[in-house]
């Protein structure tokens, strides 16, 4: 099983604030996507940090439009 220590919260705050920039609106698909690709080949470890991604993406969503 990988150590997924290395992913900790401040990595995925730091992936998903990259991603925003560089994609704007679309960031939310391209992860999704990404995420979507990592299940379909097995890959756990990094489909569960893109899940912490999106998770991240959404609160920021959220938190926009409060």
């Amino acid at each position: 099983m990988a150590d997924t220590n290395l992913y900790n919260d401040g990595e995925v705050l730091r992936i998903a604030q990259d991603l925003s920039a560089k994609y704007g609106n679309d960031a939310v698909a391209f992860v999704k996507n990404r995420a979507d690709r990592a299940r379909e080949v097995g890959d756990d470890l990094a489909c569960d940090i893109w899940k912490q991604v999106l998770a991240v993406m959404n609160a920021f969503t959220a938190h926009h439009f409060k």
